[in-house]
């Protein structure tokens, strides 16, 4: 599924809007750079959208520890055990 330019898994946009429409905060966490991201995204919204964006910029240890997973629900005031985390790939 192709949305700006990116092909992201089917679902990912509608579950994106749901979301901003019930006002549930989303964060995104990637084992990218925030060069790779804002490389990839830039054409998008979604640099915009996301209420927090972490990169293996942001972290000390990398997948499968869960440092990025719980700064990101930290930073939009959520509680690790109320949040859902989910793969998205992208393929550019």
């Amino acid at each position: 599924m192709e949305i700006e330019g990116i092909a992201f898994i089917s679902g990912f946009e509608a579950l994106f809007v749901k979301s901003e429409e019930n006002k549930i905060s989303t964060a995104l966490a990637t084992s990218s750079s925030r060069q790779e991201v804002k490389a990839h995204l830039r054409n998008t919204s979604y640099l915009k959208r996301f209420n927090a964006i972490y990169t293996s910029d942001s972290i000390s240890k990398s997948n499968p520890d869960p440092e990025i997973y719980l700064l990101s629900a930290s930073e939009i005031n959520c509680q690790s055990y109320q949040n859902i985390a989910l793969k998205i790939l992208i393929m550019v």
